[in-house]
């Protein structure tokens, strides 16, 4: 089925997955509300999940519950503190040099632990047209110190592709940008979109990296095998990240298969991190102290080139800090983690459980 298809036929509502999934109570509660990050999905990943098993992991980052609208006090509507360090609309400065260039509030499938679920699929408030585009570049050409752009949204390989390519060949005209990243969950969710023309623009604009939102090795179908087979034939380099979560991938053996398959597809495992602090996420996280016991059961299991990094975003805009294996990270006496970031600062980091 083309790509197309599977945007006509995503499903959207209550009525659609009713006749897909058997749903339990806190998935129907979830549609009798109308706020919250919308439902989205397509036909195609929808198709991963068992539909009689209410434990499925596919299921569990994609198919709502109520629990999203229940708040704790450790999450944040912004949880890395993205709109704070935004000179122009679209444009995330963190790092001295490297942006976060975010180009569509769309998602062809929508995960529920997203840490722009503020934004994604929030059309009325977060629109991209091509003039913030043409700001964001223009940001970019006079901050000579910026010489890596990550493109980010929503799904940026949800764009059509002459407005992937015209984006693209901008960015090769700005002389100091010397790296050009994309991140993006499409090859996982809707790997039909990867076809022979998206890959000749790939190819054109080099040096390129892809980030690849992978999860479980159920994601590994004959289809995606395919399309990261024609990515690669193409000359773009692939790396991944993958979110731990709770009844997902919490486990060694799922992380070790993961892992490994990754590295025989010819991507190479980049970042594992720590769940955001996401509004109503507190249900698909885990304590920090289970990952970092997590990563430890991997260190020596796994061969080096299969190991990602471990990583903890923090709040604020305060950086990405990297949990090396058997590292004994102090608390406060609030029970607060204490983090060191790239500047040097001691960062109380509260994960929401206690004593854990």
């Amino acid at each position: 089925m083309s790509y197309s298809y599977q945007y006509r036929h995503s499903v959207r509502s209550l009525k659609d997955l009713e006749g897909r999934l058997a749903l339990t109570d806190p998935e129907k509660k979830y549609f009798a509300q109308k706020s919250g990050l919308p439902f989205l999905v397509t036909p195609y990943y929808l198709d991963l999940i068992d539909p009689s098993d209410p434990t499925d992991p596919i299921r569990k980052m994609v198919v709502p519950s109520i629990e999203e609208t229940t708040e704790h006090p450790e999450e944040l509507v912004d949880p890395l503190g993205e709109e704070n360090l935004s000179p122009v609309p679209g444009v995330v400065h963190r790092y001295p040099d490297r942006v976060l260039f975010l180009l569509t509030a769309f998602c062809s499938t929508y995960c529920r632990y997203c840490t722009r679920s503020r934004m994604v699929g929030n059309f009325e408030n977060y629109s991209f047209p091509k003039k913030q585009w043409e700001q964001g570049l223009e940001y970019i050409r006079n901050t000579p110190v910026i010489r890596d752009v990550l493109l980010s949204g929503g799904d940026p390989l949800t764009l059509p592709n002459k407005d992937l390519a015209w984006l693209l060949k901008e960015l090769d005209n700005i002389e100091h940008v010397r790296i050009k990243r994309l991140g993006t969950k499409v090859p996982v969710v809707l790997p039909q979109r990867v076809d022979q023309e998206l890959c000749q623009i790939l190819s054109n604009h080099k040096p390129y990296w892809i980030s690849i939102h992978l999860s479980h090795p159920r994601e590994y179908t004959p289809v995606f095998q395919e399309k990261i087979q024609m990515l690669l034939d193409a000359g773009v380099q692939l790396q991944s990240q993958t979110v731990l979560l709770k009844g997902v991938n919490d486990d060694p053996e799922t992380l070790k298969e993961l892992f490994y398959g990754m590295v025989e597809l010819g991507i190479k495992p980049y970042y594992l991190l720590h769940c955001d602090l996401v509004k109503g996420s507190r249900h698909l996280r885990i304590p920090l102290a289970r990952s970092m016991d997590l990563y430890e059961q991997l260190s020596g299991y796994l061969s080096g080139y299969a190991i990602p990094k471990l990583v903890v975003d923090l709040p604020n805009g305060k950086g990405k800090v990297p949990i090396a294996p058997f590292q004994k990270i102090e608390r406060n006496t609030k029970g607060h983690f204490l983090l060191t970031n790239y500047h040097g600062e001691q960062i109380p980091y509260y994960d929401g459980f206690e004593g854990v």
